[in-house]
C-alpha cells in the first residue's frame, strides 16, 4: 500500500507542474487583452479606423485629387520664369509631392515581397498602370530640367502639359474599383481594340479623298505646308459637315 501511495504522489507531482505551465502559457494571452481592455474605446476605434484599408483607399483618392489640383494651379497661375524668378512655392511643394511618389514607386518596385530583385522588377512592370506612372513621372523630371532654362522653356510647358493629362489618366485605375465604373472601363478598353481597326479604314478613305480634291481644286499650288494642311485637313473638318466658305460657289 505504501509503494501504491508513493507511486501516485509521483504521478501528482508532474500534473501539477505540466498544470503550472500551461497556467503559464495561458497567462501571457490574458495579460495582453487585459491590456486591449484597459485601453479607452476611442483609442481603439480611432486606431481601427485610421489602418482600415477603406480609410487608406479614400485617403489616397482625395490626395490625388489634391496632388490634380495643386498642378493644375501650377501650370494656369503660378508657371512662372526660369530662375531667378521662378519657381513659385506652390511648384517647389509640387516637386516635392512628385519626389515622393517616385520614392514609392521605388519601394514597390525593389523593396515588396521576399522575392530576389530582378523577379521584384519583373513583376512591377506586370502591371500596365505602372508603365502609365513611369511615363508620367519620367515626362515631369524632363520636363522641370527643360523649364529652368530660357531657351527650353516652352518645351517644359508643353511636357508638363502633356504630362498632366498622364497623371489625370491615372484616374481611371482609382475608378476601377467602383462597382459600377469599374466593368464599364474594363468593356471600354476592350472596345477600343475595334475601334482603332475602324479608325485605320477610316483614315485610308480621308487620305484617298483629301488627295484627289487638292489634286482637282489646287492644281498648281506648290505651297508643301497648305498642300499638306489641305489634305488631311478638309476632309476632317467635312466630317463634321464644316466646309471653307472660300470654296461655295
Amino acid at each position: 500500500e505504501d509503494k501504491q501511495d508513493n507511486e501516485e504522489q509521483a504521478e501528482e507531482v508532474p500534473l501539477k507542474k505540466m498544470s503550472v505551465k500551461k497556467s503559464k502559457k495561458v497567462k501571457a494571452p490574458e495579460a495582453e487583452i487585459m491590456k486591449h481592455k484597459q485601453r479607452p474605446k476611442w483609442m481603439q476605434r480611432w486606431k481601427q479606423f485610421w489602418s482600415a484599408p477603406v480609410t487608406s483607399f479614400f485617403g489616397n483618392v482625395v490626395m490625388y485629387f489634391a496632388f490634380l489640383f495643386l498642378f493644375s494651379y501650377v501650370l494656369l497661375l503660378e508657371f512662372k520664369m526660369p530662375p531667378p524668378d521662378g519657381p513659385a512655392n506652390s511648384e517647389l511643394i509640387l516637386y516635392f509631392w512628385v519626389f515622393t511618389m517616385v520614392c514609392e514607386e521605388i519601394r514597390q518596385s525593389f523593396f515588396v515581397g521576399t522575392m530576389p530583385v530582378a523577379q521584384k522588377v519583373k513583376q512591377y512592370l506586370q502591371d500596365s498602370w505602372n508603365h502609365v506612372d513611369i511615363i508620367a513621372l519620367c515626362l515631369f523630371i524632363i520636363g522641370v530640367i527643360c523649364r529652368m532654362f530660357n531657351e527650353s522653356f516652352e518645351a517644359g510647358r508643353t511636357i508638363l502639359c502633356f504630362d498632366f493629362m498622364v497623371f489625370t489618366l491615372r484616374l481611371i485605375h482609382i475608378f476601377a474599383v467602383n462597382k459600377q465604373l469599374g466593368p464599364k472601363i474594363i468593356i471600354v478598353r476592350k472596345m477600343m481594340k475595334d475601334v482603332f481597326f475602324f479608325l485605320f479604314f477610316l483614315g485610308v478613305w480621308l487620305i484617298a479623298y483629301g488627295v484627289a480634291t487638292e489634286g482637282l481644286l489646287h492644281p498648281n499650288d506648290m505651297r508643301l505646308s497648305w498642300i499638306f494642311r489641305r489634305v488631311f485637313y478638309r476632309p476632317y473638318l467635312q466630317i463634321f459637315g464644316q466646309i471653307p466658305q472660300e470654296e461655295f460657289d
